[in-house]
């Protein structure tokens, strides 16, 4: 039997007889790795060594006395069991092959300083469990460097048998349920490298997560220095790509470890101090070490390596390399990847997630938020380019992390200095920048004429983007071009060939990207601006008494969306079954999805069916308020209009939008108000005018504000089912593990695994339970942080936590739509439990999406965490008459079933008396049914049928986000 392999022969790559050490340096050393040369001891060698001196008996009878629950008799024990170890003879024939290996060993400059023939080695334990991801075994044995002589040798290799025996590695085999019979160790002996500096190095960053970051640490003299804790070393984060350094931290490297002058062993001696300062390595050598770590993950199939590492006469050694364990890794940077030309976001720019709560709500899968990007993102550039702010066209302005979206701010910053004077900055219209931006804005200078000369760059480049023809264009996109955006239907996408459903996926993402591409001027440059000419007219033209005026301008308008057309529609379905008994009997009986089979065989349900169908076929891609793809629509779900429904059926038959005539005409009076006031100005009549102007134009955006979603999930719709086609081929192929895996894969992760091509099996399986995971428990543990650093670290941008109460018991926020109103509490955090709201609730939630809007009509005000006066569930309180009023960290503050004072007027809310009890409505009491009296005519039985699916009938997964404004918020 051999017991000796070197580390250059294939089988010292097998981990059961070189340990895991072992096996990993023989595998690097055999892909051409700056390995040090060396021999593996095997684990038949050391079970040799047990059987021939007869140490087993021995030991089970030491372990039979440690009680796990008391340290001291478990390092009793273990004490006794390593003397017995390292006392006892290396038999003859193994000590042979290891004199033989060790004398065949190279002596060469980097091992000049030598006694005789001899060697220095470094002799390191490589355990059977070690490095596993599953155990961590890694540093639980023994390490013993600048061993010389075959005797020291042998002692060596015998101390490293008996670290198998320590307290610390005997009680973890025993906590993590490792049979103690089992194990056993090999022992790596290689050429010791008498390093001028050492270190490790992660090939990703562990205190962020970031996979695009190096993290190296670096010491002078030997690794020994840094593992025992003597020096601080120094530490430089590395970028992936280009291996620049990104972050310095020069440690004081005060002391290092090296060997003794013409001796045996190690010392620890002063570094001069003037070195100590000076960096350990060089950026040249920095980046060197960067692509030996970004080659030797490459080797592991792409998967994050801890590396120890040694320089010597201007060469690395990598001393060992494992997997990094005990990190939350999501390879959330390989999803910017979209782009490629535009630089990173730098690691400490300052992102918020406010973009993403106003206009992004829920949880984004990194299907959905690569999808968008590669649609969105070349078309802002190109406006950005267009409207003449060519740098802020460089900035990538979105970053995913861990479900979550954050966003830069910059572009919405630089635009407001950009395209307006000083005296029209509203710092309430950068709700989607960070606090420590909008700072500065007292540094800026600004311009007076920037948006004029958009408007002529625009009417020379592209006029469509235009103020007024952008909405032109649109609508007729939006009349025209149905079919097109929803793309090919799902059995088309069946029958193409693999080159075919390719071209299929860039048309989907083309044409989201023109139509966006078409609105984007209209959003966040006409928009924008106009909002704050509005803003600034009204607080210097205005001289009225209505403290609400703005409020009041705004409210009621002039004409319905196809948002609250829907909704109608699906409010007259409701009618049908709440003044049909038969339907309402079966509305009653067959909850949820169940409800549109079963309705077929009630008197009347043919009837209701064909309605709900053609109901289908023109909103089928819509039906669900948080925009990820990941979220189905109602032609996929049809249990989301029966809980709907079931609200409409419980409101008791009153139509919605009965304000709109009160709520029209008090905009009306608002509008005569300030005109007339306006009007006795200086140059009044040519004030009003003007002001006339960007009245009308945001009225008629916020209209067109609303009605384009319904188009933009249309071109979600397509993009989703032209993706999830390509996955249930590469399912059906054995490549994904489940059919709803692409949604944690971004699209060119999964277009490159399409082509053959991609990441590891591993590392894809990795990243898709990494990301399903964080996007499963998406806001289970409370809000992700508000602010994040450009590299994932969380940060407060010097903002203080909200305090909550006041003295006085009075929660105290910004009013959107104005009102006074008392009522109870209805804490919602998802959409799906909006069947809990009861007639005259006050709605309490983060935000909403046109797919609330179906309880507005029952509700009697809104509290919302996020947004401001322009968000979505502000603008359809003032449509529907009820006070809206938003509070950070609402929900926290409220609890569920309160009686509650909401004054949108002062902007405070109180909690008169507690809930009722502890517990919410149950699903039974929530919108109770009430049941309509019986009719004398019998229903016909007619055999059930299941709701025809539009031709592109959503499927499981979800919708798109139609673009905000940075109007979209207060």
């Amino acid at each position: 039997m051999t017991f000796v392999v070197s580390l250059d022969a294939p089988e010292s790559q097998d981990s059961d007889t070189t340990g895991g050490k072992g096996a990993n340096l023989a595998r690097m050393a055999g892909a051409g790795f700056p390995v040090p040369g060396g021999f593996v001891i095997t684990t038949s060698a050391y079970r040799r060594f047990i059987d021939a001196a007869e140490l087993w008996p021995q030991i089970e009878s030491e372990l039979a006395t440690a009680d796990f629950a008391n340290a001291a008799t478990v390092e009793a024990a273990t004490a006794r069991i390593r003397e017995l170890i390292e006392s006892s003879p290396v038999p003859a024939d193994i000590a042979e092959e290891i004199r033989t290996a060790y004398n065949t060993l190279n002596v060469d400059t980097l091992n000049a300083d030598t006694l005789g023939a001899d060697t220095f080695v470094a002799v390191r334990s490589s355990g059977t469990a070690e490095d596993l991801a599953e155990a961590s075994f890694a540093g639980q044995h023994d390490t013993y460097l600048d061993i010389l002589g075959h005797d020291d040798l042998l002692t060596a290799v015998r101390r490293c048998w008996g670290s198998l025996w320590t307290s610390r590695a005997t009680a973890y085999r025993n906590n993590g349920q490792f049979a103690q019979a089992d194990v056993a160790l090999a022992v790596v002996v290689q050429e010791m490298i008498e390093s001028e500096v050492s270190g490790v190095m992660f090939t990703a960053n562990p205190m962020s997560t970031a996979v695009d970051e190096f993290v190296i640490n670096a010491a002078y003299g030997l690794g020994e220095g840094i593992v025992s804790g003597i020096l601080t070393p120094d530490q430089y984060t590395i970028d992936r790509d280009t291996y620049a350094v990104v972050d310095e931290l020069i440690g004081g490297k005060a002391k290092k470890v090296h060997r003794i002058a013409g001796g045996k062993h190690t010392t620890i001696s002063t570094v001069d101090p003037a070195r100590a300062r000076a960096p350990a390595l060089t950026p040249a050598q920095i980046a060197g070490l960067g692509r030996l770590g970004a080659a030797v993950t490459e080797y592991y199939d792409g998967w994050p390596q801890d590396i120890e590492w040694a320089y010597a006469a201007g060469s690395f050694y990598l001393l060992q390399s494992r997997d990094v364990t005990g990190v939350d890794l999501t390879w959330d940077e390989d999803l910017e990847e979209y782009m490629p030309e535009l630089p990173r976001i730098d690691r400490a720019e300052i992102l918020t997630r406010a973009f993403a709560d106003s206009v992004w709500q829920g949880r984004v899968t990194p299907m959905g938020y690569s999808l968008r990007c590669e649609a969105f993102h070349p078309m802002i550039t190109r406006h950005q380019e267009i409207w003449g702010t060519t740098e802020t066209a460089k900035l990538r302005i979105w970053k995913y992390h861990k479900g979550e979206v954050y966003y830069t701010g910059r572009q919405e910053f630089e635009n407001m200095v950009s395209f307006l004077p000083p005296t029209m900055w509203n710092p309430a219209l950068l709700g989607f920048t960070q606090p420590s931006l909008v700072a500065d804005l007292e540094k800026q200078e600004g311009n007076w004429f920037g948006y004029a000369k958009a408007l002529i760059r625009i009417r020379m480049i592209d006029a469509d983007l235009g103020p007024y023809r952008f909405f032109t264009n649109c609508y007729r996109q939006m009349n025209d071009d149905g079919d097109r955006m929803l793309g090919p239907s799902i059995d088309e996408l069946q029958k193409m060939s693999d080159h075919e459903l390719v071209r299929a996926v860039d048309r989907a993402i083309k044409n989201q990207h023109d139509w966006v591409e078409d609105l984007w001027s209209g959003f966040f440059l006409h928009a924008t601006t106009l909002s704050a000419v509005f803003v600034w007219m009204l607080g210097n033209w205005y001289k009225g008494s209505n403290p609400h005026i703005f409020n009041d301008l705004i409210t009621g308008l002039p004409e319905p969306t196809i948002t609250l057309k829907e909704n109608l529609e699906l409010w007259e379905l409701g009618e049908k079954i709440r003044t049909s008994p038969a339907l309402t009997e079966a509305f009653t009986d067959h909850p949820g999805a169940e409800f549109f089979t079963a309705v077929a065989a009630a008197e009347g349900g043919e009837q209701f069916l064909d309605a709900y169908r053609d109901f289908l076929t023109r909103y089928g891609h819509r039906g669900h308020a948080d925009r990820d793809i990941s979220y189905p629509r109602r032609s996929e779900a049809p249990e989301l209009d029966y809980n709907s429904l079931k609200v409409f059926v419980a409101s008791g038959g009153e139509r919605p939008g009965s304000n709109e005539e009160r709520l029209i005409a008090q905009r009306e009076a608002a509008t005569e108000d300030a005109l007339a006031s306006i009007r006795k100005q200086p140059l009044g009549r040519l004030k009003a005018e003007a002001f006339k102007v960007v009245h009308d134009w945001l009225l008629r955006f916020f209209v067109f504000r609303d009605d384009e979603r319904h188009h933009t999930d249309r071109g979600t719709w397509g993009k989703k089912q032209s993706v999830k086609e390509v996955s249930r081929r590469l399912h059906l192929r054995g490549v994904l593990e489940s059919p709803d895996d692409y949604l944690y894969l971004g699209k060119r992760e999964l277009m490159r695994l399409f082509d053959g091509g991609g990441d590891s099996p591993r590392v894809t399986r990795a990243k898709v339970a990494a990301r399903r995971r964080h996007c499963d428990n998406f806001r289970a543990d409370g809000a992700p942080p508000m602010f994040i650093l450009g590299n994932g670290t969380p940060t407060t941008d010097g903002q203080e936590p909200v305090s909550g109460f006041s003295a006085e018991g009075v929660l105290h926020g910004v009013g959107t739509s104005r009102g006074h109103t008392v009522g109870t509490a209805r804490v919602i955090a998802d959409q799906k439990d909006l069947h809990r709201v009861r007639k005259d609730d006050i709605l309490v939630t983060h935000s909403t999406d046109p797919g609330w809007t179906t309880v507005f009509l029952i509700l009697k005000g809104l509290v919302l965490e996020t947004g401001g006066m322009l968000a979505h569930g502000s603008c359809i309180s003032r449509e529907y008459g009820i006070p809206a009023i938003q509070i950070n960290n609402a929900m926290s503050y409220i609890p569920d079933g309160a009686t509650i004072d909401v004054n949108a007027d002062t902007g405070e809310v109180r909690i008169l008396t507690a809930p009722p009890d502890d517990s919410p409505p149950t699903d039974d009491e929530a919108g109770e049914i009430p049941r309509a009296e019986a009719s004398t005519a019998e229903a016909t039985p007619k055999d059930p049928a299941e709701p025809e699916k539009p031709r592109h009938s959503p499927d499981p997964d979800g919708t798109a986000v139609a673009p905000e404004p940075a109007t979209a918020h207060a």
